[in-house]
């Protein structure tokens, strides 16, 4: 008995053992196990190299450093389109290369599909290599973060390569890459592409003047916009133009000169034409009386009778003076009456623009009329002024008050003579 009694405790101990492990066994097996910690996947934001210049370097080390930028950028967290997708997509619009606005950034982002885009300037000067590298931003137009900039004193090819490779690590630090949610532009907006003969017109939407010049593409907010074109020398054109969400609006305009008459040209060519006629009238009748005898009380005239009065008329040369005066006048009155009517010259808007700036600069600027000084003059009736004495000299011996505060000055009295 005793030594059951002395087994029935071994027994529990080792039942709730069995039992502990038991649970720990199925806790075991049905939490997962990890390996480690994993690392989340990079966002994989889609961007482009649109302007990249490399200077004094060969063409085909131009191409592997590009593709070693584009390489190394994609397996930092961007993914970066193709030199030859984004050749292809900018093809019709070769302007985009060069954007310096906001519309044009806007088109650029709308053309290539993403959001922000790689620029930089590659230089090789000897054995010295520098790259700098900055990120811009196509919605706004601005750089991202500050540009990234590494320069290789004297670089062997490895080395430039390892240059590349860290300018690039360096521009990822500096702008981490975004997710491709955060690079979906919505479709609130459209384009407007403008078109102008001769290019160089201003644009004006809604009152507000742009910075842009024809040939544009503007980014514009959905409705109806009040559109004016204009053009030094050239005829303003107002419209009013629709644009709709995510759609594009293509307008061409020709400009029409404007008709540059001049005040005092076309009085001149009536008042020539008119003395043209004169002078017309007066040849004839001189040269009709040319050879005509000149009748007098004496001689005087007998119808029927011809030459019969020794004295004859001669204005042959007054009448032909006359009359190449009547047609110089009236070849002048026709070329004034040409110029006024004739369409003025096209020419291209920015040669207008510089005559008219110099010619507002050669001009003086307006002289001011000088103001007028009023002198008060005296009227014998009024009252002379009251003279009043200069303040006396302190006194040496006088307190601080005295010397402080000189005591009032007294008006001179008249002293009118009594007579005896």
């Amino acid at each position: 008995m005793r030594a059951a009694k002395r087994s029935a405790p071994r027994w529990c101990g080792l039942s709730a053992c069995s039992a502990v492990l038991l649970c720990l066994l199925c806790v075991g097996v049905t939490t997962p196990v990890h390996a480690g910690p994993t690392s989340e996947p990079l966002p994989n934001e889609p961007i482009a190299i649109v302007k990249l210049p490399f200077a004094g370097i060969a063409s085909e080390v131009e191409a592997s450093l590009h593709e070693l930028l584009r390489s190394t950028l994609n397996r930092l967290g961007y993914a970066v389109l193709p030199a030859q997708v984004v050749q292809n997509r900018l093809s019709g619009e070769q302007r985009l290369f060069g954007c310096t606005t906001a519309s044009c950034y806007g088109r650029l982002a709308q053309v290539l599909g993403v959001r922000r885009v790689v620029e930089g300037e590659v230089q090789k000067l000897g054995l010295e290599f520098s790259l700098q590298l900055w990120l811009r931003d196509l919605y706004t137009g601005k750089l991202v973060a500050p540009p990234a900039k590494e320069v290789c004193p004297v670089c062997s090819s490895d080395e430039i390569r390892q240059t590349v490779r860290r300018a690039a690590e360096l521009l990822v630090q500096l702008a981490p890459p975004k997710g491709p949610q955060e690079t979906q532009r919505p479709a609130e907006s459209g384009m407007l592409s403008l078109e102008t003969d001769p290019p160089g017109a201003r644009i004006v939407i809604d009152r507000v003047e742009r910075s842009e010049r024809t040939p544009a593409t503007l980014l514009l907010g959905p409705g109806i916009h009040d559109l004016m074109i204009e053009g030094a020398g050239y005829e303003v054109q107002r419209h009013k133009v629709e644009v709709s969400s995510g759609k594009q609006v293509s307008l061409s305009f020709v400009l029409s000169p404007k008709t540059q008459r001049k005040p005092w040209l076309r009085p001149l060519a009536w008042t020539g034409t008119i003395l043209a006629i004169g002078l017309a009238v007066g040849s004839g009748v001189l040269l009709y009386y040319h050879g005509r005898p000149v009748t007098t009380p004496e001689c005087p005239d007998v119808p029927g009778v011809s030459f019969r009065c020794p004295q004859k008329y001669d204005n042959l040369a007054v009448g032909v003076a006359a009359a190449v005066g009547a047609g110089a006048l009236a070849v002048g009155s026709g070329l004034a009456f040409f110029f006024d009517a004739s369409a003025p010259r096209r020419r291209p808007i920015a040669e207008a623009e510089t005559e008219a700036a110099a010619a507002a600069a050669a001009s003086p600027p307006p002289a001011l009329a000088p103001l007028p000084i009023v002198v008060p003059s005296a009227s014998p009736s009024a009252p002379p002024l009251p003279t009043v004495a200069p303040p006396a000299a302190p006194s040496p011996t006088a307190g601080p008050r005295s010397s402080a505060v000189p005591p009032p000055a007294l008006a001179p009295m008249s002293v009118r003579p009594t007579s005896p």
